[in-house]
């Protein structure tokens, strides 16, 4: 395969040939990584009792699990030659989605909860003088 493929609108519109050998279990391994990375973000939301970082897991638990159960049925769909949901292209708005997705949830991480848990901090602080 040539790289240059990737500039050429039928390479990403044709049929692909089933995956054999190593690249089939690369892809397979990923996509089922995504997944069970997904519910253990999952379990690990359930068991922490801290609210701020249980809405991250839950965060992280969503984009992965969600990605990697798509993936794997796109995958399927490839593997089994079905027309149409097997094409490449279907793989460029599943990687943007997963790019913003993850952009999204690492801005919330850094940036949004940190100035939560301050707010936070403040009033109860605050709420400690307030009479009750």
């Amino acid at each position: 395969m040539s790289i240059l493929n990737l500039f050429y609108f039928s390479y990403w519109l044709s049929q692909p040939a089933v995956l054999y050998g190593t690249a089939k279990w690369i892809w397979v391994g990923v996509l089922l990584g995504f997944t069970v990375f997904g519910l253990i973000s999952k379990i690990i939301q359930i068991i922490r009792p801290n609210s701020f970082a249980r809405d991250a897991w839950r965060r992280f638990g969503n984009l992965f699990l969600s990605l990697g159960l798509v993936g794997l049925i796109w995958f399927f769909f490839r593997q089994e030659q079905v027309m149409f949901l097997a094409w490449r292209f279907w793989l460029i708005p599943w990687v943007m989605i997963f790019i913003w997705w993850l952009f999204k949830n690492v801005k919330y991480v850094v940036v949004r909860l940190p100035k939560i848990k301050a707010e936070q901090q403040a009033k109860e602080l605050k709420n400690k003088y307030l009479p009750k």
